[in-house]
């Protein structure tokens, strides 16, 4: 087998691991996983391929090729966690795989690749990414071709690479709408410029293409302007625009998020990138691969921390990027102090969480700890970067997959997943009739049920404006008025708010509890 094809079956083997392995042992959760889970799970039941809807209400924030390739997961696999969460873990092998053919493009070093793809499997941001439902991976794997294609132009400048760095500019648009353009097409100008190719910036913006580009990437939203009254104002004014400003919703955080949390996001291969930050510095002026790697990586992090709204997600593309220069500097810069840093690091917070009894020495931990320590002690001391870079990455697999087992074990201890109720729901000889969510509100309610949930609204403006609408949002003093005539509905509350809940509907029957939920009934 020859050297690159060795090499990449490593990457593909740390990649299905670290993205698809071990995928039912966690359940889904309430947050954009089940979200997006559920509006796929509607989306094949019901046949709304055009018009996704979220438990019954028309929900139209992204396109729905997200929701298509779920959906196809619930066909092949069935409606549960790995087929909800295949292709999103099949994109990151993917993703994996480009950033190793991006990295040898770049570099021409099949030892680069190599590590570039596996530092990839191996970010904790990635890893998440690619193990829940969002479009955030999705996007990234169209990004990826983009930029794959937008190399090879500028090694061959046919017209073939061009029609293909726009079309998955196209593809990408149909994930999340503007986005990949947002990100990619700056980044390639940028590039160009600085390098003083204006010839080819010329040649890549091609008319035919990028009209055809355009029609693939947003024909769905002309769709949904002319079936859907006031969705114009809806998607561009309060969706877009909000997010912009601290009176929108969103999801605020300061402006210099992105630039101190990655040092978890990828985490440890970002000390890699601070090591080395002189001779990368220096770099710049010599080499146009470091030139385009920086801009790849600095560009959506200044990007997205100009919005008052950021989520961790959005800045996948910097650490496809910072895969490949970390690996770069670790074989041509960097000595060995990410690794000592690291292992001190890992030992001091395995130290500290047993004096505090987090964890103890008891099965499962004890796994955890001993790989952990164990693998720390032996990097430092490997001969090379290449095999202590490998043996990180094994370590770090190592430690998910095991973190993965000790998380299933009682997944309510650390998740905020309603599974445990779910199946108690299930094991009811009479199935409820309704089941009512108050104080929160569950989207993965449904995968594990096929019952919808009715969830109760505590606004005052909440007003009835829909027949479907009403049948699964009700007013909390709606609910205590209709539910002493309720025959063989149910109640379900956080466990936490269970006094508060409880008289507000006649101190009825708890029927169930797990450490998330309770179940009421009525006496």
């Amino acid at each position: 087998m020859k050297k690159r094809n060795k090499y990449l079956l490593i990457v593909i083997v740390f990649a299905l691991f670290s993205f698809l392995f071990f995928e039912t042992k966690l359940p889904f959760t309430e947050t954009s996983d089940a979200r997006y889970a559920e509006i796929a799970y509607e989306t094949l039941v019901y046949n709304h391929w055009l018009i996704p809807t979220q438990n019954k209400i028309i929900h139209i924030t992204k396109p729905p090729l997200t929701y298509w390739l779920t959906a196809l997961g619930y066909k092949i696999f069935g409606v549960n966690e790995l087929g909800g969460r295949f292709f999103a873990g099949l994109c990151g092998i993917i993703s994996a795989i480009l950033v190793f053919f991006i990295a040898l493009k770049l570099f021409k070093n099949e030892d680069t690749a190599f590590l570039s793809g596996i530092i990839f499997s191996t970010t904790p941001l990635i890893i998440g990414a690619s193990r829940i439902v969002t479009t955030d991976i999705f996007l990234l794997t169209t990004m990826l071709f983009s930029i794959y294609y937008f190399l090879l132009f500028l090694e061959t400048q046919d017209k073939k690479s061009i029609f293909l760095f726009w079309l998955w500019l196209g593809i990408s648009g149909f994930v999340k709408g503007p986005l990949g353009y947002m990100q990619v097409l700056p980044i390639v100008v940028i590039y160009l410029l600085l390098i003083g190719e204006k010839n080819k910036l010329k040649k890549l913006f091609k008319p035919v293409p990028i009209i055809v580009s355009l029609i693939i990437g947003f024909w769905w939203f002309v769709y949904i302007f002319v079936k859907i009254p006031n969705s114009v104002n809806y998607l561009v004014d309060k969706q877009f625009a909000s997010r912009l400003s601290s009176k929108g919703f969103g999801h605020p955080k300061p402006v210099w998020y992105y630039f101190t949390d990655i040092s978890y996001f990828a985490y440890p291969w970002i000390f890699g990138l601070v090591f080395s930050i002189k001779t990368i510095i220096k770099d710049w002026k010599e080499k146009n691969e470091i030139k385009f790697l920086l801009i790849t990586f600095l560009f959506p992090i200044i990007f997205f921390s100009i919005p008052i709204s950021k989520l961790s997600l959005y800045i996948l593309l910097s650490l496809a990027a910072l895969s490949i220069i970390v690996a770069y500097v670790l074989l041509e810069k960097e000595k060995c102090s990410l690794f000592i840093l690291s292992a001190i690091f890992e030992i001091l917070i395995v130290i500290l969480a047993l004096k505090k009894q987090l964890i103890g020495f008891k099965l499962p931990f004890s796994l955890f700890v001993i790989t952990l320590i164990g693998f720390n002690l032996i990097i430092p001391f490997l001969k090379t970067n290449k095999i202590r870079t490998t043996v990180t990455a094994v370590k770090i697999t190592a430690v998910l997959l095991i973190t993965l087992h000790i998380v299933s074990l009682n997944p309510e201890r650390y998740l905020f997943t309603m599974k445990t109720t779910a199946n108690y729901i299930n094991s009811l000889k009479q199935k409820p009739e309704k089941v009512y969510l108050v104080g929160f509100n569950s989207r993965s309610f449904v995968l594990y049920t096929k019952i919808h949930p009715v969830e109760t609204r505590f606004d005052k403006e909440f007003i009835y404006s829909d027949p479907e609408i009403k049948k699964v949002l009700i007013h909390i003093d709606k609910l205590k008025e209709v539910w002493p005539q309720e025959k063989n509905s149910l109640i379900i509350v956080k466990k936490k708010q269970l006094k508060k809940y409880l008289p507000l509907f006649g101190n009825p029957e708890i029927v169930f509890t797990d450490s998330r939920f309770t179940v009421l009934k009525k006496r």
